[in-house]
């Protein structure tokens, strides 16, 4: 795999269980990128989700399989994650990435205000590609057929051996959950005064990330 100053890669690691993406990265070295996945999932790892599923294949002597999925310039390296990781989440993959994607922020609920920038950012990343590359936003489109259809190769349906067709599912589901008492029931806060009160019970944690961020800087992890 080549290396140099100003490329890095864009790679997916893929449950060789069921063939389904779960992880979408960015790293200079990609090789060296999984063997630091693997070490730091066993120590529970600073990515819960993504550290709890390669432990759980570890645990049964298994790895996840790289994937590379596109070379990119450096200073282009954020808009193309974010691509890549809305595409696999598009195609309905079960990605442990909590963040958009270009070092988004980890492990905390973002506030409504937030989440409008952070959208806006993919957007605009979206964007940037097409304005590169054209309407599909790729450089190379059929490297990027390729690279999809090597990652969906072996891929288990969810539904594979199972029946039931989708009304009857939702019948299930529905028989499954009558009785069932909904959490706000009898409260009369509607959506916008529910998501006030959590954005201002999360304050606390908002300010602890500041503070993280102006000791360690953007990323707020020493």
């Amino acid at each position: 795999m080549t290396t140099g100053a100003g490329i890095t890669y864009i790679y997916a690691l893929t449950d060789p269980r069921s063939g389904h993406i779960r992880y979408v990265g960015k790293a200079n070295d990609p090789q060296k990128r999984l063997r630091g996945h693997v070490a730091s999932a066993s120590g529970g790892g600073d990515r819960p989700r993504s550290s709890a599923w390669i432990k759980s294949l570890v645990n049964k002597n298994l790895y996840p399989k790289l994937l590379i999925l596109e070379v990119v310039s450096k200073a282009l390296w954020q808009s193309a994650e974010r691509f890549w990781i809305a595409l696999f989440k598009q195609r309905g993959e079960p990605l442990t990435n909590i963040a958009i994607g270009g070092r988004g922020p980890i492990g905390r609920i973002m506030p409504m205000e937030e989440r409008e920038q952070r959208k806006d950012s993919a957007k605009k990343a979206w964007e940037t590609r097409r304005e590169l590359y054209g309407s599909g936003g790729v450089r190379d489109p059929e490297q990027r057929s390729q690279n999809v259809s090597l990652a969906m190769k072996g891929r288990i349906p969810w539904n594979k051996d199972k029946k039931e067709t989708r009304p009857e599912v939702l019948a299930r589901i529905s028989a499954g959950s009558k009785g069932h008492i909904p959490w706000n029931k009898d409260q009369k806060e509607i959506r916008p005064e529910v998501l006030a009160r959590l954005s201002k019970s999360h304050k606390g944690i908002e300010n602890g990330w500041e503070l993280r961020r102006k000791k360690y800087g953007s990323n707020g992890r020493r």
